[in-house]
């Protein structure tokens, strides 16, 4: 019998959703039935999701705003979700993002008797949010049959604050997936974004206080004074609030592009640079060194993120220190580090439908 499942992802845009994007490809590669509830055009098989409004769309706006808009929002996804799982029959529903923001851990408890809950946790520390971000996560954890997590460190972290949880470690390598054509040269890449051969470093994605740009503000003046013709562009949405960013654009071949970039211009850019850099403070997974890794473009990142680099083959673990950086910085552009590995998607397509059959395994276990 042909697995059937149905992916919920409320997200339109960004890495959640290329990365869900990625795994439906995948899953029905390998003969399952998958069916996408998702916002607008990215449904597939099953109803829309309301548009959730994020990001640079509700920057400024009041706390009463953004509420107004989500009380809008609620009734309408949890709608559109239940109409899916109605027209559907899915053997397993995975929910991909928060769903009903604030009021997943009812919701779900409310779907599990009627088929399994699978969420796969792409953070499993709250990048904002502190504290109370982690205790709300805990018990959205703990309402669903399973957790998906990248890797041990994020097992780890759900474990400790969500014991009861079911955890398992499901490997990313689905990049290739979304791979450029193989004649999608550097100097291509690099001519269609209108830059020079000058040596290219690259800070990509949103542009988020954790992702230590203190530490580039410190470690670049060296790294201009060694490679005179060398730059550094950071490209992404957001910034509001990243103090640090005035300081990096002050300084000699910083280039600051802060806006929303598509898939096709991720994959661009990505191509584009001799090296990117993820000195991250927080996270233990980062969707931009899986994009680094499917063009082929290596990177350094920071301890935080070596499990996901050391399994990828893609560069090398830098501590968090702005002199190492500096000059692990000058050493792979003088001296690059070789490209990582295409990765070939199916470990994850395959510890998915492992995880699937377990939690179905589990529920067919239960005394009736």
């Amino acid at each position: 019998m042909t697995l059937r499942v149905l992916l919920v992802d409320r997200s339109d845009r960004g890495g959640i959703a290329t990365y869900t994007g990625q795994l439906m490809t995948g899953l029905t590669a390998a003969g399952v039935d998958v069916r996408l509830c998702a916002p607008g055009a990215r449904a597939s098989g099953a109803p829309s999701l309301p548009h959730h409004r994020w990001g640079q769309e509700i920057a400024g706006a009041s706390k009463a705003t953004i509420w107004a808009g989500r009380m809008d929002e609620i009734p309408r996804a949890a709608t559109a979700v239940a109409r899916g799982i109605r027209a559907v029959h899915p053997d397993v529903v995975h929910a991909q993002t928060e769903i009903l923001p604030r009021l997943d851990p009812v919701w779900w408890r409310l779907v599990r008797p009627f088929v399994p809950v699978v969420l796969t946790v792409h953070d499993p520390t709250p990048l904002e949010g502190g504290n109370r971000a982690l205790q709300r996560a805990a018990r959205l954890w703990r309402s669903v049959d399973a957790v998906i997590v990248h890797d041990d460190a994020g097992k780890r972290q759900i474990e400790a604050v969500a014991p009861r949880a079911a955890v398992g470690v499901v490997p990313f390598d689905l990049g290739a997936a979304s791979r450029p054509s193989a004649t999608l040269t550097r100097a291509e890449a690099r001519r269609q974004l209108g830059l020079d051969d000058g040596p290219i470093v690259l800070q990509l994605g949103l542009i988020r206080p954790y992702k230590g740009y203190d530490l580039l503000a410190a470690a670049w003046p060296a790294v201009i004074a060694a490679l005179p013709q060398a730059s550094l562009h950071i490209v992404g949405d957001g910034g509001d609030d990243v103090p640090a960013l005035a300081s990096l654009e002050a300084i000699p071949g910083v280039r600051l592009r802060r806006e929303w970039i598509d898939d096709l211009e991720v994959d661009l850019w990505a191509s584009a640079a001799d090296l990117v850099v993820t000195p991250y403070l927080l996270g233990s997974h980062s969707g931009v060194i899986d994009r680094a890794t499917a063009v082929g473009t290596p990177v350094l990142a920071s301890p935080v993120l070596a499990q996901q680099v050391e399994r990828l083959g893609a560069g090398r673990v830098v501590e968090l220190e702005p002199a190492a950086w500096s000059r692990n910085i000058i050493d792979a552009l003088i001296a690059p580090i070789p490209p990582p590995p295409v990765p070939d998607g199916q470990l994850t397509v395959r510890a998915t439908v492992a995880m699937y059959e377990r939690v179905m395994a589990t529920r067919a276990a239960r005394p009736r």
